[in-house]
């Protein structure tokens, strides 16, 4: 993946279109990269080993965190062009709800629930 750094001036109005445009851009460009890997993987599946699917799989992690931080990258252009969606809502903006009075956790930290416990045994018959 090769990036530039621009600098340009831009209408105000024409920021949202500029975002939108790239954004489309690196998803449309995921996606390819996507359908052509699943392909792949779906040729001869009888031929698939376990290596060349965990290569298969590397492949397509890799497309993910490449789409990723290019969706980062936009990050400085939405903040210092002050174009925040008014619905957007950051991590730190969300909304907490509270637990339920009723919860018991176990050791853990985690509620147990209802679940009877279950003998596991190694009886394989």
């Amino acid at each position: 993946m090769r990036n530039k750094q621009i600098n340009l001036i831009i209408n105000e109005q024409d920021i949202r279109g500029v975002i939108t445009s790239v954004t489309s851009a690196i998803l449309i460009r995921q996606a390819k990269i996507r359908d052509e890997t699943i392909e792949i993987l779906n040729e001869n599946p009888e031929e698939q080993t376990p290596e060349k699917i965990l290569e298969i799989f590397r492949k397509l992690i890799k497309n993910n965190n490449r789409a990723n931080q290019e969706l980062e990258n936009l990050s400085p252009l939405i903040l210092a062009h002050g174009y925040i969606p008014e619905d957007f809502e950051s991590p730190a903006e969300a909304e907490v709800l509270e637990d339920l009075p009723n919860l018991e956790e176990n050791g853990l930290g985690v509620s147990g629930g209802s679940v009877e416990p279950v003998a596991v045994t190694s009886d394989a018959s």
